[in-house]
Formats: structure tokens, C-alpha cells, sequence
């Protein structure tokens, strides 16, 4: 063998451990990728989740908040009547009448 058969063999087998090592590398890169991914996904949806848990919280809570209302009006309503009928309750029967 002479020289340049030896240094082109050379090159070869450099290639070939440059080729397995970028194969290598880009498996690597790969797999991260995919695991990065499905980090994402995974987190994606559980921002979903919380999303959609924290919006019917927001819903009971804006229902709670008329019913609230609701019942404050029907409160001032019936104190309103009250003093316009000059009528005195007490604690007692208003809680009993509730009953």
C-alpha cells in the first residue's frame, strides 16, 4: 500500500466516525425533542384544566353573587314594608316565619 492508498483509508474510516457520531448526536436530539414535547403537551393540558376548573369557579361564583343580591333585595324589600306598615318584628318571629 503506498501513501495516498493509506492516507485516503484514513479519511474513510474519519468519515465514517464523523458520520456515526453526527448519527449519534442527532438521535440524541431527536429524543429530546420528543421528550420536550410531550413536557409541553402534558403541561398544555393541565393549563387547560386549571382553565376550565377556575372558569366554572368564576361561573358559581357570579351565580352566588345574584342570588346574594337577590336575597339583599328581598331583604330591603321586606324591611321597607315593614316601616311603611309601622310594623315591629322581632329577631325571633322573622326567624321562626323563615322556619
Amino acid at each position: 500500500m503506498d501513501k495516498n492508498e493509506m492516507i485516503v483509508i484514513a479519511l474513510q474510516q474519519r468519515i465514517g466516525e464523523l458520520t456515526a457520531q453526527y448519527e449519534l448526536d442527532k438521535a440524541i436530539i431527536r429524543a429530546e425533542y420528543t421528550e420536550i414535547s410531550e413536557d409541553l403537551k402534558n403541561k398544555e393540558e393541565i393549563i387547560k384544566n386549571y382553565s376550565t376548573s377556575m372558569q366554572a369557579k368564576c361561573e358559581e361564583e357570579e351565580k352566588y353573587k345574584k342570588i346574594i343580591e337577590d336575597l339583599e333585595f328581598k331583604n330591603l324589600s321586606l324591611v321597607s314594608l315593614l316601616e311603611q306598615n309601622e310594623i315591629e318584628v322581632d329577631k325571633k318571629s322573622i326567624k321562626k316565619a323563615i322556619k
